[in-house]
């Protein structure tokens, strides 16, 4: 009775054991398409362009909120101040003020002061509340206010940032795109790797076998071990070569080796991108349209744009800066108004603001320059990302005609293998080399997708 409860025992751990282990194979088994979200998730680089972007919103909302009413029981300067001060018994004065700066150029100063109370009388005298208010409008030149320039400069920096990282992403999603096809191909060409290394060992055995009656020589036997080597030695390379690529793959995309990424040739997410080639590039007939869609996308030209907006920005509020300022004044204090116009100019300054003005106008012209350089390496980029799809349509399609040369003489092959007049180890050979060339021919294929993703997203498009 023992026994037979020890043995149920048993063969309960024993399932767990398994059903655990079956989970945990289940759960490390991941799509191309959940890899390639760890992936995003994970690179460092798309890391650090997310934290930039959600930093500069975070400047902008910033920036608002300085806009708005500001309390502050410490501070000056128009922020507001609650102070209390006590002396002599019980009394007791405070006061309490605040700013609002428009982005108008409109800025408002209240105050509440309460005089100097005697406590124990157990009330606060109204006619010992002050109100008073100040205000000031920028009338001439019209220039922003600070808050409103840094905020116009940060929604520069965030379009920068945002198309960045958007540039980010697509680099990255072509690398891994292209790395998981080229990892295919390296698993293929391992197990046809191991057959003809099974196949050279045939090859020797049979040498072997019939110099014992004396149908072959050593040099036959020689050759054939020579064979053997080779292929263990190309078979041992391209296992290196398989892993290596791997675990480059799986180092990209933030997995370990515990991950199980399923290699197919039905992977929804190749689909996705194969869709895209087909369906979203523009006939590469019209440069022109291709060329047009890259300078409104191109993050290089973008950069450069943005520099030379926020120069124009810093011209234009600088030469302002040079004019004289008109500000409109009004103060209300115990039912009393005063109204005023302040005027000021800076005679002379050394220079120096001629100066600035002049430094920003070389840098704008530079930004002008580099542009119109910019562009001209944009055209010959274009160019090449075109003849290189040009040369990888005219490549597979050679691949396409040695793959039908190649099922031909495996059909043939066969044939003579079914009425005899072919040896089995030679029409072994004969599908060995179809493999060879089918592998050959997919890595064409593959090229000519990964080339038009590449143009694709110098124009713009989004992959993700």
């Amino acid at each position: 009775m023992v026994l037979a409860k020890n043995k149920l025992l048993i063969i309960l751990v024993m399932t767990t054991l398994v059903l655990v282990n079956s989970n945990i194979s289940l759960a490390a088994e991941l799509t191309f398409k959940e890899a390639i979200e760890l992936g995003l998730k994970n690179n460092l680089a798309i890391t650090k362009a997310e934290s930039n972007v959600r930093q500069l919103q975070r400047d902008l909302k910033r920036i608002k909120a300085g806009a708005n009413w500001q309390v502050d029981l410490e501070g000056a300067n128009g922020k507001n101040i609650f102070q209390v001060s006590k002396g002599g018994g019980n009394s007791l004065k405070f006061s309490l003020a605040g700013t609002k700066s428009y982005w108008s150029g409109l800025t408002l100063t209240p105050q509440f002061n309460f005089k100097d109370q005697d406590l124990s009388q157990g009330e606060l005298l109204d006619n010992n509340l002050n109100f008073s208010l100040s205000a000031t409008q920028s009338i001439y030149p019209q220039l922003p206010v600070k808050s409103k320039q840094n905020y116009l400069k940060t929604k520069l920096k965030l379009q920068t940032a945002r198309k960045k990282l958007a540039d980010i992403k697509n680099d990255k999603l072509i690398t891994w795109a292209n790395n998981y096809l080229s990892l295919k191909r390296q698993k293929k060409r391992y197990k046809l790797a191991q057959v003809k290394s099974k196949l050279a060992q045939r090859k020797l055995a049979h040498s072997l076998a019939h110099q014992k009656i004396n149908e072959v020589g050593k040099i036959a036997v020689l050759s054939a071990k020579a064979n053997l080597k080779d292929a263990q030695y190309n078979l041992k390379k391209i296992e290196n070569k398989y892993q290596q690529a791997q675990q480059n793959l799986f180092n990209q995309l933030g997995l370990s080796l515990n991950n199980d990424l399923v290699l197919t040739n039905n992977s929804h997410y190749m689909k996705k991108l194969k869709k895209i080639a087909d369906s979203f590039l523009p006939k590469l007939d019209d440069k022109s349209k291709l060329i047009a869609l890259a300078k409104n996308n191109n993050l290089k030209l973008l950069q450069n744009k943005i520099n030379q907006q926020s120069l124009k920005y810093d011209l234009r509020w600088q030469k302002l800066k040079n004019k004289p300022t008109v500000n409109l004044n009004g103060y209300y204090d115990s039912n009393n108004w005063n109204l005023g116009i302040a005027i000021s100019y800076n005679l002379f300054n050394g220079g120096k603001k001629e100066l600035k003005t002049k430094n920003l106008t070389k840098k704008l012209n530079f930004f002008n320059q580099k542009y119109q350089s910019l562009i001209k390496d944009l055209k010959l980029k274009v160019d090449g990302l075109i003849n290189e799809i040009k040369a990888n349509k005219i490549n597979l399609a050679a691949q396409k005609l040695r793959l039908k040369k190649a099922r031909l003489n495996n059909q043939i092959a066969k044939k003579q293998f079914e009425e005899g007049l072919f040896a089995q180890v030679a029409w072994q050979e004969k599908k060995i080399a179809l493999n060879e060339v089918r592998i050959n021919w997919q890595a064409a294929k593959d090229k000519l997708l990964i080339s038009k993703l590449e143009l694709i997203d110098y124009i713009g498009r989004e992959l993700k």
